[in-house]
C-alpha cells in the first residue's frame, strides 16, 4: 500500500478512505460506502490519488462484514490502467472504422449516381434510337412483307420496350434522380407505388412534412433504409399490407415501417437477415440516429428510424 500510495503505514492508519479521492469522486465513494452497509456489497471504478498527486484508475469491490461484533467494510482494489488504455484504443479504432464506413458509403453513393446517369443517359438514349430505327424499318416493310418478318419486327419492338423499362428500373434503383430533384418524401411515395405494382402488397403512407431539412447524405441514407426494409418485406414477411409513417417529433425525423406479415424471432434470425439489420442499424448510427426493429411471430414487424433533423422549419402537409 505504501508503494502504491506514497503514504507511510502510520499515515494510512490515520487517514479516512475517502482521502484517496478528490472532487465529485469523493462524494461518489461516500455513496458507495453507504450502499455497502445498506445492501451488503458495492463496486466502483474511480481515480485513486497517490500522495504526490498522481492518479490511476482503480476498480474497487467492497462487502459488509463483522469485526469484533461491529459492522465493517472489507474491500479490494485493482489497478485497471492497462485495461482503460486498451478500451481507449478500442474506442478510437471503432471511431476510425465508423469514419471509414461513412466515407465508403459516400463513395458508393457517388458511384451509384454516376452509373445511374450513364445507364439513363447513354444506354437509354441508344435504346431509344434503336427502337426508332426498327419502327422506321417496320413501317417500310409494306403489305407484301412476309408475315414471319413482320412478326419478328414486332417481337424486336416488344423486346426493346421491355429492355427500356428494365434500364429505367435499374437506373432508378441505383439512384432515383427524383431524390435530388423532388426530395425524399416524393421519392418514397414513388418507390411505394413501384413496390405495390411489383409485389401486389398494399402500401399506405402518411407524411406530416413535405420538407424534412435533412442533408443530402442523410436523405440518401434514410431512403436506403426505407428501400432495404421494403425489400425485406417482399422477401420474408408474407405480408398483404405495409404502413409507412414519416413525421417530425422534437426536431427529429421519425420513420416507421409496419407490415402485417408472419414476423420472426429477432434473436434467431439467420446470418443473412441479421447482417442486413446490422447494416441498417449502422447506417442510422452513422447519421447520428437510432434504428430499432420489433418483430413477433404471427404479428408482423415494425422498423423505426429516428434521425436528428437540425433546424427545421415546419411545413406540414394539409
Amino acid at each position: 500500500m505504501e508503494k502504491v500510495t506514497g503514504y507511510t503505514p502510520l499515515e494510512i492508519l490515520q487517514m479516512s478512505p475517502t482521502e484517496f479521492f478528490k472532487g465529485a469522486e469523493r462524494e461518489y465513494i461516500l455513496e458507495k460506502i453507504k450502499l455497502v452497509f445498506e445492501t451488503g456489497s458495492a463496486d466502483a471504478e474511480v481515480l485513486f490519488y497517490a500522495k504526490n498527486g498522481t492518479a490511476r484508475p482503480y476498480y474497487f469491490k467492497a462487502s459488509r462484514s463483522i469485526y469484533e461484533g461491529k459492522p465493517c467494510l472489507l474491500g479490494t482494489g485493482i489497478d485497471i490502467t492497462d485495461r482503460k488504455a486498451a478500451e481507449s484504443k478500442l474506442e478510437e479504432s471503432y471511431r476510425d472504422i465508423r469514419k471509414l464506413t461513412a466515407h465508403l458509403q459516400h463513395i458508393r453513393e457517388e458511384e451509384r449516381s454516376h452509373i445511374a446517369r450513364e445507364i439513363h443517359d447513354e444506354l437509354g438514349q441508344q435504346l431509344t434510337v434503336l427502337k426508332m430505327d426498327i419502327s422506321w424499318l417496320n413501317k417500310r416493310l409494306g403489305e407484301d412483307a412476309e408475315t414471319a418478318v413482320k412478326k419478328k419486327m414486332k417481337e424486336l419492338l416488344d423486346m426493346l420496350d421491355g429492355t427500356v423499362k428494365t434500364v429505367r428500373r435499374i437506373s432508378s434503383e441505383l439512384r432515383p434522380s427524383m431524390l435530388d430533384d423532388l426530395g425524399l418524401v416524393a421519392t418514397m411515395e414513388w418507390q411505394m407505388g413501384e413496390f405495390q405494382k411489383r409485389t401486389g402488397i398494399k402500401t399506405k403512407m402518411r407524411a406530416t412534412e413535405t420538407d424534412l431539412h435533412l442533408s443530402a447524405d442523410n436523405s440518401t441514407g434514410l431512403f436506403r433504409i426505407f428501400q432495404e426494409s421494403l425489400t425485406n418485406v417482399a422477401r420474408h414477411a408474407g405480408a398483404s399490407e405495409v404502413v409507412i409513417i414519416l413525421e417530425m417529433e422534437d426536431n427529429f425525423v421519425e420513420l416507421s415501417i409496419r407490415d402485417n406479415g408472419v414476423g420472426f424471432e429477432v434473436q434467431q434470425a439467420g446470418n443473412k437477415k441479421t447482417l442486413g439489420i446490422l447494416g441498417m442499424r449502422e447506417r442510422a448510427h452513422l447519421m447520428g440516429g437510432d434504428y430499432d426493429l420489433h418483430s413477433i411471430p404471427g404479428e408482423g414487424t415494425l422498423v423505426k428510424v429516428r434521425l436528428p433533423a437540425g433546424n427545421n422549419k415546419k411545413n406540414k402537409k394539409s
